[in-house]
């Protein structure tokens, strides 16, 4: 299990399970569409004020 905020992160080379922000997911999806290695996505508290953002 890995983490990833803003400007900080944790994750090995066998994490199977990334808590991130909504913004980490979408700057991801900038550069990686497919979201290769990636096999389910959760959205938990998805605000629209944070979406603006």
């Amino acid at each position: 299990v890995g983490y990833k905020v803003r400007l900080e992160g944790m994750k090995g080379k066998n994490t199977h399970l990334l808590f991130c922000t909504s913004g980490i997911l979408l700057r991801r999806l900038l550069v990686d569409h497919n979201l290769d290695g990636v096999t389910h996505v959760f959205v938990d508290e998805i605000h629209e004020r944070g979406m603006n953002e």
